[in-house]
């Protein structure tokens, strides 16, 4: 259906018709629709009503229009949709919301006036609609973290258009109203991390705690020292000789190693000392050298070996007893988590015998239980084997 475009001179016409109405007939004065037919815009957001003479009307934001019908009862503008407005008395209009409008026109054929920049989507967003909790936090150095109620990941961003992208496919645009819509349609409000008491549009705290964590570390039940260098790099060794390097970074107050042999590991300060995403404990200090003899099973008890051939069984569609997450692993390697609302993340594993290790981050462990389902070390996830719904596929 189309519509005229408004002129100052309508919008005029239409305000003076008002104000002459209101003069003649005191405060019994009839409203009727044609005190409604103007172009309104919301005071506090970059949201436009359009109210046409044919009971049709256009509602438009920076990335959407919606059309409808509208009838005029008591005195009230009512929407098909439910919304209702009613004359200020100063020559605009309040909806059911208490949001003001006051007359305006479409600035250049019914686009926002200013264009969306990066700057608009700093900080940390959640979602609105989830049984767990998700945010993801843009930074401004081209980087996000994706936290969920399991875990987290990251990687880089970059604007097309007025979209902003991330590295796993995702896309965001601004909704208008302070808030952001992603490509599936589900919205997101500005929020903060629930442990970090920030908004997550401060980077500058994650450089200032990477000092502390520059040195040699040596854990307290293992002869195995990590060094942590200045520049980024780190070394692994250990006492029978063993020895990696890799390189590291901050992610929030978590420095994260990733060594050449592709194992990651996670380190956080406790106290003098730091302590790594298993709960080993590690104290400055230096690695003392060991004799075969000396080694023992320590070798054993380190967790850190390569993957194994074949997946243990573990490939398939693995459902959660307690809520609806649904865990798929892939035979290339790769996995896909899912909840009700659709897919929260997706990476790599690494199998390990009878157990496989996800990437989500933070690494997360499941082995296989003896009743044929599958469980995490923490002992928060049991899971049993399903089919991913339909409405997810």
């Amino acid at each position: 259906m189309k519509r005229k475009k408004l002129s100052v001179l309508a919008v005029c016409l239409a305000l003076l018709l008002g104000l002459l109405a209101g003069c003649g007939g005191g405060d019994d004065a009839e409203v009727t629709a044609e005190d409604f037919y103007v172009c309104w815009e919301y005071a506090d957001y970059d949201l436009w009503l359009v109210v046409y003479e044919d009971e049709a009307y256009d509602w438009i934001s920076p990335t959407d229009t919606s059309s409808g019908t509208y009838t005029v009862e008591d005195g009230e503008l009512v929407l098909d949709n439910s919304m209702r407005y009613t004359q200020d008395g100063k020559g605009g209009l309040v909806d059911s919301d208490g949001d003001a409008l006051f007359a305006s026109e479409l600035p250049e054929e019914g686009q926002s006036g200013g264009a969306a920049s990066i700057e608009d989507f700093y900080g940390c967003w959640e979602y609105d609609d989830t049984d767990i909790g998700i945010w993801i936090d843009i930074r401004d150095d081209g980087t996000y973290i994706w936290h969920w109620g399991i875990g987290s990941s990251s990687g880089e961003y970059y604007l097309e258009g007025e979209e902003l992208v991330t590295d796993n496919g995702r896309r965001y645009t601004l909704d208008g109203m302070g808030g952001l819509v992603d490509d599936e349609g589900d919205t997101l409000s500005p929020s903060q991390l629930p442990d970090s008491g920030s908004d997550g549009d401060e980077s500058g705290g994650e450089d200032d705690s990477f000092p502390s964590f520059v040195g040699q570390w040596v854990y307290d039940d293992f002869n195995i020292m990590v060094t942590i260098y200045e520049d980024g790099t780190c070394d692994w060794s250990r006492g029978d000789g063993t020895y990696n390097s890799g390189s590291c970074w901050m992610e929030g107050d978590v420095l994260r190693m990733e060594l050449d042999d592709s194992t990651v590991m996670e380190f956080s300060l406790r106290g003098d000392g730091l302590i790594d995403h298993e709960g080993d404990a590690l104290s400055r200090g230096t690695l003392s050298v060991d004799t075969e003899e000396d080694w023992g099973d320590e070798e054993d008890d380190w967790y850190y070996e390569e993957p194994t051939a074949g997946n243990g069984g573990f490939v398939g569609c693995w459902e959660s007893v307690d809520s609806d997450d649904w865990l798929c692993l892939y035979s290339d390697g790769t996995y896909e988590w899912y909840s009700e609302d659709g897919l929260v993340s997706s990476s790599t594993y690494e199998n390990y015998g009878d157990e496989i290790c996800l990437d989500m981050g933070a690494d997360m462990w499941f082995y296989m239980g003896t009743d044929g389902s599958i469980y995490d070390e923490e002992g928060s996830w049991e899971m049993y084997p399903s089919q991913l719904p339909d409405y997810l596929q």
